[in-house]
């Protein structure tokens, strides 16, 4: 799939047939950035959309997005990948955002619960 200025196009043709440099070669031609989505069983969400990273040094957290913010994204083979990654590509581009984190609230409320050890958010 090609998105392009808000827009998305289905490209179906047999392997081989050129798919890709196609892609390429039109972001360059209307200067736009590009990247490419090679759709396997082992990719993440956070592998389309990008993830926090936890810098020692500074103490924050250093977000590095992932490919689907580029203003061309070639998405080959998404059926390959799994429901929640697939979920991740195509809420990002029905909605044009994408959520990266949630916060989840830990604080205890009077007549909850509290979590057992399982339930926390392991700390960095």
């Amino acid at each position: 799939m090609l998105s392009i200025s808000g827009v998305h196009l289905l490209i179906e043709d047999l392997p081989g047939m050129g798919k890709t440099p196609l892609s390429y070669a039109l972001a360059k031609a209307l200067g736009l950035s590009y990247n490419r989505i090679q759709g396997t069983s082992d990719l993440l969400p956070a592998d389309i959309l990008g993830i926090s990273i936890f810098n020692q040094t500074t103490s924050e957290f250093s977000f590095h997005p992932g490919p689907i913010f580029s203003q061309l994204v070639l998405a080959d083979e998404i059926n390959r990948t799994t429901p929640k990654t697939q979920s991740a590509l195509l809420g990002a581009m029905k909605e044009r955002q994408v959520t990266i984190e949630y916060v989840r609230n830990l604080f205890r409320y009077r007549d909850t619960k509290p979590c057992n050890a399982s339930q926390h958010l392991s700390t960095v």
